[in-house]
């Protein structure tokens, strides 16, 4: 089974007239199993890949459960690959993931004591239907660990 994956375009095109650019990527399920690495947390900011390293993570996911932070990108950067914001959310809500929406300083200029946002409320489809949104996904068994940290209304 290859784990390198040759000639991956990024974008169309870049910011400012840049090119494409062909990267070689590995996947996490072969950094845990190849290199027996297992993180206990996973940060994610790869501008619409969300969905292919979901896929290439299920593995992990599935036995080593760490936390993940990830911002989730426009639709315009997921549908290339097929998915939908929603289907990547649902995606880790099926590995038995609770994902919450970050609520960051965007629309407030103090800080909240509970940034972090459950599925269901008003404020949470927001950030769904948004372009650019920062989420953590807690595994099931450990949702405890933040729950003073999330928001007890909508």
């Amino acid at each position: 089974q290859a784990v390198w994956v040759k000639g991956f375009k990024l974008l169309p095109s870049g910011p400012n007239g840049g090119s494409n650019a062909n990267v070689d990527i590995l996947s996490l399920d072969y950094i845990h199993d190849g290199l027996e690495i297992s993180p206990d947390l996973i940060k994610m900011d790869i501008e619409g890949f969300e969905a292919p390293a979901l896929r290439g993570a299920e593995a992990l996911l599935r036995k080593k459960r760490p936390v993940i932070l990830f911002e989730l990108h426009s639709a315009a950067h997921l549908e290339p690959h097929g998915e939908t914001r929603v289907a990547v959310l649902e995606r880790l809500k099926a590995l038995g993931y609770t994902v919450l929406a970050v609520d960051g300083l965007r629309d407030r200029k103090e800080l909240n004591d509970q940034p972090l946002i459950r599925a269901g409320s008003a404020s949470y489809d927001g950030f769904v239907a948004g372009e650019n949104s920062a989420f953590v996904a807690m595994p099931n068994e450990k949702l405890d660990l933040v729950s003073g940290l999330i928001a007890t209304t909508s």
